[in-house]
């Protein structure tokens, strides 16, 4: 989305309440712009699941808000799967104190843990201590209206560059009702951002959403079972929901939930392709 119309869908959302009513109004006026139709709670389709997820009470169910927050998912990993799959962490700050106090090591990750989006990559260089302490003060809720962000304390967690990369690929797993559905690889997401869609066999589909198609073939990570697997029990109790992974292909670390993706604001690469998608991961 460009600059300007970030800008128009925040002061948007600046001007509504913040309540059900305005989060409502906010986000079925955003999902009309784009999707250039209107939502629908019975229509099986993946953008209105997204949109209805994101509205529905449930979205503060205790299992979503907690698994929200980057620092507390971790510990929902550890009970879980072990802590052999969680990204080490170096520190989390709750202050700017903290974040001037913390000696960095050269190469690093920082990213809050309220919000989405957010993230400040150093290999080699000077940290951006200002741009954490403006995290410190920052909500994702008012731009996006998700409210299982509404009520998160202000956090910034700092970790290790796993497997020596600083642009690594996102592996996410969609689930249905505790089920691993469809793959969705995001690559050079810090460079020449592209997506590709497989099945849960490693099929590649011939769509996209929200950015363009990678087209080369892609090697099936030698641990796919063993991520949906995981994807399997951390989607138990949850009707829709995202689970992102970082792999070398062998290894893997799990990344986070996502409970509303992209806040139901990206369209499928063609349009048309949202209901062979849809039926991959609502079907029986």
């Amino acid at each position: 989305m460009s600059s300007s119309k970030v800008k128009f869908w925040n002061t948007v959302s600046a001007v509504l309440p913040k309540t059900e009513f305005g989060d409502e109004i906010y986000s079925f006026a955003k999902f009309v712009r784009v999707h250039r139709r209107l939502p629908s709670r019975g229509r099986m389709m993946f953008s209105d699941q997204i949109y209805n997820s994101k509205l529905a009470p449930e979205i503060l169910n205790p299992l979503r808000t907690y698994s929200t927050d980057k620092e507390l998912f971790k510990r929902l990993v550890k009970a879980e799967l072990g802590p052999q799959h969680c990204v080490p962490t170096l520190a989390v700050f709750r202050t700017e104190s903290e974040v001037d106090a913390f000696e960095f090591p050269p190469s690093f990750c920082a990213k809050p843990t309220h919000m989405s989006g957010e993230v400040v990559i150093v290999k080699q260089g000077t940290p951006d201590r200002a741009q954490m302490k403006k995290w410190l003060k920052m909500s994702h809720y008012p731009k996006s209206r998700e409210r299982n962000y509404k009520f998160l304390t202000q956090k910034v967690i700092v970790e290790p560059l796993i497997f020596d990369e600083d642009d690594i690929s996102d592996y996410r797993i969609f689930c249905y009702n505790g089920k691993p559905r469809l793959i969705c690889l995001d690559l050079g997401k810090y460079s020449d951002y592209k997506r590709a869609f497989f099945t849960t066999d490693w099929q590649k589909q011939n769509y996209s959403l929200g950015y363009p198609l990678y087209e080369d073939p892609i090697e099936k990570p030698e641990c796919l079972n063993e991520m949906l697997e995981a994807a399997t029990v951390l989607s138990q109790g949850l009707y829709f929901v995202r689970v992102d992974f970082y792999t070398n292909g062998k290894e893997f670390y799990l990344g986070e939930l996502t409970h509303a993706h992209a806040s139901a604001s990206q369209r499928f690469i063609p349009v048309s392709a949202e209901k062979e998608a849809s039926e991959m991961v609502f079907g029986p």
